[in-house]
């Protein structure tokens, strides 16, 4: 009932991203009001620790991962450089929206000072 040892990089891929997933819904900035969801799109508070992150999925989807030519190396490796994908899109993302004066919650503000005065006039889109 094992597993051939060549599906293990492709497997441990997919289980890193599924952890990744679930910290990105479950663990926010000091700033970010935890009663409402976060936007699906985002993954971190601030811009930089997505591109820090994207950097670090980057170079274990290129040289980590990609040590052998297996398919299922080649997939694991894949799949890693969708979550630094991913990271670099909600970092892009947060930078527009900051260009356009319009950052979402908690974002860019002062720590934990638009936490508490955000509550009463916002209608949550």
């Amino acid at each position: 009932m094992g597993l051939p040892d060549r599906a293990v990089p492709f497997l441990s891929a997919l289980g890193l991203a599924a952890m990744v997933l679930v910290g990105v819904r479950l663990f926010r900035g000091d700033a970010e009001p935890v009663g409402a969801p976060r936007a699906w799109w985002r993954m971190t508070a601030r811009p930089l620790a997505g591109f820090l992150l994207a950097a670090y999925f980057v170079a274990d989807g290129l040289f980590a991962r990609a040590s052998t030519s297996g398919v299922f190396d080649v997939l694991g490796s894949a799949v890693v450089l969708l979550v630094a994908a991913a990271y670099v899109g909600s970092s892009v993302t947060m930078l527009v929206l900051r260009s356009r004066g319009r950052p979402p919650v908690g974002a860019f503000g002062g720590f934990g000072a638009s936490a508490s005065s955000g509550a009463s006039g916002s209608s949550g889109g």
